[in-house]
Formats: structure tokens, sequence, C-alpha cells
């Protein structure tokens, strides 16, 4: 996976820092596409999805880290996990903020 050169120049990372976070992101990934496969109907599937959640959430802080921004779960877009229904489009413009919109019969959230 392929990183953007021009933000890590900007912030400053260190080859180390580099590789992290494209380790990272690949982990990102391999969990977003392990999370399509469940089925959130099916209740072990349904519990597993929350772990792996769990899982994505602790990721996106080391992401953070390894970016240097500040670790702040405000930034994180959970709304685009696989099978959330939260609703998207107003949940991204609450990027940035600690106000989000749930979904009742979301697996994540509700």
């Amino acid at each position: 996976m392929m990183i953007n050169k021009k933000l890590a120049e900007k912030q400053k990372l260190s080859d180390s820092e580099v590789a992290n976070v494209e380790f990272y992101q690949e982990y990102r990934e391999s969990l977003v596409r392990t999370m399509r496969t469940l089925d959130p109907a099916i209740e072990y599937e349904a519990t597993l999805l929350r772990e792996l959640s769990e899982l994505w959430r602790k990721n996106e802080f080391r992401l953070q880290y390894f970016w240097k921004f500040e670790e702040n779960s405000a930034y994180h877009r959970e709304f685009n996990l696989p099978h959330c229904t939260c609703p998207h489009m107003d949940n991204e413009e609450l990027v940035g903020t600690n106000r989000r919109i749930i979904s009742e019969d979301c697996p994540y959230h509700s």
C-alpha cells in the first residue's frame, strides 16, 4: 500500500515511521476485508464484528501516532466500516467533533 508521500515529508516521518504507517494501513485493510465477509445477522459473527471494530479503533490510534497527529477518536471514520448503518454523509460532516449520529440497528454503535 502506498502512503501519501507529500504528507510523510510534511510530517517529517523517518523511514521507520513510514514503514509503520504502511504496516498499519495494510492491517486496517485486512480488518476491513475480514469484516466484509461477516454477517451481522448471525449472532457469533456480530460479536466478531464488534471485536474487530475494537481492533480497528486501536489501529486508528496507532496510525495517528505514527503519522504524528493528535491521537483523537473524533477523526476516526467508523461509519465507513462494513455493515455500519449510521448515516455516512451526516457523520462525515461531524468528523473532528465529538458528535456522531448513530443508527439503532448498527451492529457497532447501537
